[in-house]
């Protein structure tokens, strides 16, 4: 039986394909790390969906024609100008659906919309407001109940126009209180904040150091548990280490400080693969060369729900208020 997929696009990339005039093509590809993870198979169902301003936008469903698991293999069959990813989902042909970026889908559909959970039960939508969605309830990949796929088929079904496109920091409603200033996003860190986490990292040999410690922590932790430990640092992977234990897994992404304050970089690249893989882990070792590290976990939910963040090379501030 077809199983049903969400699979979430940024802003910055629905913003490049409108620019790029692909309105209106069939979505037949979309690329990410966590394909196989989820166990997407072919006769699958893809919808392709985006959060802005707070609404969720409904780009298109393909069937999947093909799962492929490398970048070469994808750029043999789609050539060289595609999302550099490990993995690759290629549309039937004949069941995409045409892409638009500005198709929202009807709140009284959202409300109803149910994720199947780790545990097989039904898990609803996060809402920041009534009518404001939490956008990383759909990040990553997020399996469908059946119910819920009808209801985006349905929806689908309908005739759509393109609109105007509006960028992620646009609203599409009027707001009539023009003296009402927007108020600032919580979770940014504020400009002196940033050129703080980034001065703590600037001496790259002590920050070499302070790495490679905090390596050797989190392996010896990991492995005095009983953990099998292999380091995956020179594969670029956006991951340091591959923790086993009988059936269990850990994807762990080491940092370290030499302060006890919880704040650090991610590349693109690890932030990335910490939203699309659900065995990530962050492991932050505070106080790393003396005599009392202390070591943290913390995995990609607690990244976006306990931590003040900016896209800066994504930089991380625990939000102790």
């Amino acid at each position: 039986m077809a199983r049903h997929f969400t699979h979430y696009w940024t802003t910055a990339t629905c913003d490049f394909q409108f620019s790029e005039g692909y309105t209106g093509q069939p979505f037949h590809h979309t690329a990410g790390n966590g394909f196989t993870k989820k166990g997407i198979s072919l006769g699958d169902h893809v919808y392709a969906v985006n959060v802005m301003s707070g609404g969720m936008f409904l780009i298109g469903k393909m069937e999947v024609g093909q799962v492929v698991t490398s970048f070469e293999d994808a750029m043999e069959l789609l050539g060289e100008d595609i999302w550099e990813a490990p993995q690759h989902l290629i549309g039937k042909e004949g069941t995409e659906t045409p892409m638009y970026f500005t198709r929202q889908v009807p709140w009284d559909i959202v409300r109803q919309l149910r994720f199947i959970d780790p545990e097989g039960g039904e898990k609803e939508l996060k809402f920041l407001t009534d009518e404001n969605l939490d956008r990383q309830t759909l990040r990553g990949m997020r399996e469908l109940t059946a119910a819920s796929a009808g209801l985006l088929d349905a929806f689908l079904a309908q005739p759509f126009d393109e609109v105007e496109y509006l960028e992620d920091d646009e609203e599409y409603d009027d707001d009539d209180d023009e003296d009402e200033d927007e108020d600032e996003d919580p979770k940014d860190i504020p400009e002196a904040e940033q050129e703080k986490i980034v001065a703590q990292f600037a001496d790259a040999e002590h920050n070499a150091e302070v790495e490679r410690t905090a390596v050797d922590l989190v392996t010896k932790s990991f492995e005095s548990e009983g953990w099998s430990v292999v380091s995956r640092e020179q594969d670029r992977c956006g991951y340091d280490l591959h923790c086993t234990r009988e059936d269990a897994e850990y994807h762990v992404e080491v940092k370290g400080t030499s302060g006890e304050d919880v704040r650090f970089i991610m590349t693109e690249k690890e932030f990335s693969t910490a939203m699309d893989d659900d065995d990530y882990l962050v492991c932050v070792v505070t106080e790393a060369l003396s005599e009392e590290p202390v070591i943290t976990m913390y995995d990609a939910d607690d990244l976006l729900e306990e931590f003040r963040y900016q896209p800066l090379r994504w930089a991380f501030m625990l939000d102790e208020d």
